[in-house]
């Protein structure tokens, strides 16, 4: 039901009289459909490109804070933090297999976090 027939029903509840709309009345209804509709659909496209901009923003702001990886070569000698792998919620993204290299020339004990990893 279009705002012109609501019109129409409102007069004839009034007035008592029942009314027909004219031809050429709807016609406009009509015209007036198709401008709405595509009304909505310009304003529908309007606000994904906004959305796609804010979207965007977020991603770029959220990608400056991101920290990459370190790049480790193979058998090379890195101190970790021991942490609790087990309840480590983390995504399993850019893990590393490691393991405490216990047999090396030079001191035995050091100030790295090497000596606090599990054998």
């Amino acid at each position: 039901m279009s705002c012109l027939e609501s019109r129409y029903l409102y007069i004839e509840f009034k007035i008592k009289v029942k009314l027909k709309p004219s031809s050429t009345n709807t016609l406009v209804d009509k015209q007036l459909q198709l401008e709405f509709r595509d009304n909505k659909d310009n304003l529908r496209e309007a606000v994904k490109e906004e959305i796609k901009k804010v979207q965007n923003e977020n991603k770029m702001s959220y990608n400056l804070r991101q920290k990459p990886p370190a790049a480790y070569n193979i058998y090379e000698l890195v101190t970790f933090k021991r942490s609790n792998t087990d309840t480590d919620k983390s995504s399993a993204i850019n893990t590393l297999d490691s393991k405490k290299c216990s047999s090396f020339d030079g001191v035995t004990k050091t100030n790295a976090w090497i000596e606090y990893l599990k054998p």
